[in-house]
């Protein structure tokens, strides 16, 4: 992250851990020291763990949720919809984020049941004063419900074909050159 701003790039760093590695004693120390080391800012940093694992482990983790909050790194909680969340379990979770899983993007715009599901995730993420994030966005019309709907963000092939970090930057520049408005942030960014 630290090498792409120096390219003129400022970007966010999701990075994928599991319960396991959050309940490590040290894990807050370790994220304190790369941090520290990389000269990232903690707002900059956000920590992907999958719903029905954190939800397993949510009592164990609340500490270190709220310390990951405290110094500023955000909490994205992924694949929301495919395990067994409830709004209680939510509603206490030290998150910022929760990334629509792709079984609930891939058929939009579809039925008016598809919709509404996407709606009321969208909606609840809102609610708790969370970002909604679609994943596995593939087609246009999907990411243009979806900004519609205020959905905050996307990944997907659509955005864009993963890519090594070298080549990221003109990655970026060439999004934004031919499809600029996949580049832009969604409506209440």
């Amino acid at each position: 992250a630290m090498g792409w701003d120096r390219q003129g790039l400022r970007l966010r760093v999701s990075v994928n851990v599991s319960p396991r590695q959050m309940l490590n004693e040290h894990f807050i120390d370790t994220v304190r020291q790369a941090l520290s080391e990389s000269g990232l800012a903690a707002d900059r940093l956000s920590l992907e763990v999958g719903e029905s694992a954190l939800l397993r482990e949510a009592k164990g983790l609340h500490a270190t949720l709220e310390s990951l909050r405290t110094i500023g790194v955000g909490v994205c909680l992924d694949d929301f919809g495919a395990g067994l969340a409830t709004l209680a379990s939510l509603r206490g979770l030290p998150i910022s984020e929760i990334k629509i899983d792709r079984s609930f993007v891939r058929p939009l715009p579809g039925t008016p049941e598809d919709r509404m599901a996407v709606q009321t995730v969208i909606g609840l993420a809102h609610q708790l004063g969370l970002r909604a994030i679609a994943v596995g966005v593939e087609h246009a019309a999907q990411w243009a419900w979806l900004k519609e709907q205020g959905c905050d963000a996307a990944q997907g092939w659509l955005i864009g074909k993963p890519v090594e970090a070298e080549g990221l930057v003109e990655t970026i520049a060439a999004l934004r050159r031919g499809r600029g408005h996949f580049a832009e942030p969604a409506a209440r960014v």
